[in-house]
């Protein structure tokens, strides 16, 4: 009798640590802390990401587009861009212009849409992944003042995140 009982509660323990271990692989498929998002990811969302990643000393946030404008730029942000960033000692030059996929979506823990909701596709905003809208002025065809104020805009915002 003791044996079973013994039999039992080893089971149980066994079960346990499989959904436990269950829990920990799913949170383990979640590569990304944070995923920035924006029009073109020209602009807005690489700038939060290399301040995310910057203040975090990590690279747990990547940055994407609705649109695919990566030919148009040739992959990169805008040297301007770049410019201003390296003024607040970021360097996003790597930086790679992406558009948002349904698997950048499912391996974020966060997204922040940092555009008009209105222009983002389904598979973005229909998942169980917390999203936060942060509505944040395009740099596009701005000059290099209201760059900065859109950059030091971003700075402030990516800094009050708490995740």
């Amino acid at each position: 009798m003791l044996y079973v009982i013994l039999d039992i509660i080893a089971i149980e323990i066994i079960k346990s640590k499989q959904d436990l271990k269950m829990k920990t692989d799913s949170e383990k498929m979640k590569k990304h802390d944070v995923l920035f998002i924006c029009e073109g990811n020209v602009g807005r969302s690489q700038i939060a990401e290399g301040f995310y990643n910057h203040f975090r000393r990590n690279k747990t946030a990547i940055s994407a587009g609705i649109k695919d404008l990566a030919d148009k730029y040739g992959g990169k942000p805008t040297k301007r861009l770049i410019k201003v960033m390296l003024e607040e000692g970021i360097d996003i030059s790597s930086h790679k212009i992406k558009q948002v996929t349904e698997d950048m979506v499912l391996e974020a823990k966060h997204i922040v849409i940092l555009c008009d909701r209105e222009i983002c596709p389904k598979f973005l905003l229909t998942g169980d992944t917390k999203i936060i809208f942060k509505k944040i002025k395009d740099p596009y065809q701005e000059g290099a003042r209201t760059t900065r104020y859109i950059r030091d805009s971003i700075k402030e915002f990516v800094l009050r995140l708490n995740f």
